[in-house]
């Protein structure tokens, strides 16, 4: 298996993580109902690859605010993967993650336990979270 199918398979796995523990986290059971993903990130020189389990938490986030009819903080971002006890897992390239976050208008990181060092100072608020529940508090 190639190396693209495989973090293709990574995010699809991720995206499916999400959509479960997003329906746990509203208590929402429409397990009939087909969920559909689209992610949009804005035009970059070169190729951008988006793949991997790092937006989990932030699929998981979009998720449980579409099934509760209420809209993110535009201003709150997060990285991070997501894990079936809700926990938010390690991701790669923090410090490049919040860089990016910080030029398209956030003010607040939200990013996996441990890593916020990993982020340094960039110029807006980054914080630690260990579950998607505590994101919740900061993101929705």
């Amino acid at each position: 298996m190639s190396r693209m199918c495989s973090l293709t398979n990574q995010l699809q796995s991720s995206a499916q993580t999400a959509i479960r523990v997003a329906r746990e986290v509203t208590r929402n059971k429409p397990y009939d109902k087909d969920v559909l993903i689209n992610i949009k990130s804005p035009a970059q020189e070169g190729q951008l690859t988006i793949s991997g389990g790092s937006a989990g938490g932030a699929i998981a986030i979009a998720a449980i605010a579409a099934m509760m009819v209420n809209p993110p903080l535009e201003d709150v971002v997060m990285t991070g993967t997501i894990n079936t006890d809700h926990s938010i897992g390690k991701i790669g390239a923090p410090r490049a993650k919040g860089i990016a976050a910080r030029e398209n208008g956030a003010k607040l990181f939200l990013v996996p336990p441990g890593q916020k060092g990993e982020v340094g100072d960039i110029g807006i608020e980054v914080m630690e979270v260990r579950t998607i529940e505590e994101a919740v508090k900061y993101a929705i």
